[in-house]
């Protein structure tokens, strides 16, 4: 098993297939998401494996490659699991290209029990017509997530928003650079956010938080609608990916004029001792 520079994750597409595989390793390849790279042959790969190095683990490409499925077994044991566990990750996401995988989970995680969900993918294309914006809850105002606003550490539920953005992005500082976002502020609290995550140059994901304390107030479709608007400005496919079962969530997709594109199923497991 090699390790493949993560500008070079474009180079994966292809063995991807799926448009939800595909936006992760073009966001990896552009440098706006994390990602370690393990493949079967540098110069031509057939099957990989990438870590975000956080929740989220992605097998791709040829599944019958056997000395390939060793490998990442012996790295998932030695490397993946007890850094996940060190660093108290709590649970993993597994990802995978192709069915086929699932014959090879007994080989890959002995002995951890996966639970299978179901995934719904959203997608907004820039020329897409979008719905009339929601009117502005009382109280409220819309604000850019930029330099100067990550700077007031002040405002209630900061460190939130900014862990959020550390999560998804290499840094903070990247994520101003090349990313961008929109978050409701009453006074001096944030209320929730939307920010770009898994941003190439053609495309982009959406996370979203509404705090629960401002809940049930149309804050999560306030939110959408706005950075809906600014991937359209920006010339971006951008992309909704939310739980099948998370009804709250679906809702403000489809209102917000994102289009159902497919479902798929992930596998959940946890780290050890967490």
């Amino acid at each position: 098993m090699e390790s493949l520079a993560g500008e070079r994750a474009g180079e994966l597409v292809d063995l991807a297939g799926r448009e939800h595989l595909q936006l992760v390793l073009t966001a990896v390849a552009a440098g706006n998401t994390p990602g370690e790279i393990w493949v079967d042959d540098a110069g031509a790969p057939r099957s990989a494996l990438l870590w975000d190095r956080g929740h989220s683990l992605y097998l791709l490409g040829d599944a019958e490659n056997a000395r390939f499925v060793d490998a990442a077994a012996r790295w998932i044991a030695g490397e993946l699991l007890p850094q996940g566990a060190a660093r108290g990750l709590g649970i993993f996401k597994l990802y995978r290209s192709d069915d086929a995988w699932e014959t090879h989970y007994d080989r890959l995680f002995p002995g951890l029990a996966l639970r299978r969900l179901e995934r719904s993918l959203f997608v907004l294309a820039p020329d897409r017509p979008l719905p009339p914006a929601p009117g502005l809850p009382a109280g409220l105002s819309l604000c850019a997530i930029d330099a100067a606003l990550l700077a007031e550490a002040g405002l209630a539920h900061h460190a939130d928003l900014a862990g959020e953005i550390a999560s998804c992005w290499p840094s903070v500082e990247r994520f101003v650079a090349q990313g961008f976002g929109v978050c409701a502020l009453e006074g001096t609290a944030i209320a929730g956010w939307c920010t770009a995550e898994t941003v190439s140059a053609t495309r982009c994901g959406a996370g979203i938080e509404t705090v629960e304390a401002y809940q049930q107030r149309g804050i999560g479709a306030l939110l959408a609608a706005a950075w809906a608007r600014r991937c359209q400005e920006r010339g971006l496919v951008a992309y909704w990916d939310s739980w099948t079962d998370n009804a709250p969530s679906v809702r403000v997709a489809l209102k917000s004029g994102f289009r159902a594109a497919y479902a798929y199923t992930v596998d959940i497991g946890r780290f050890p001792n967490s």
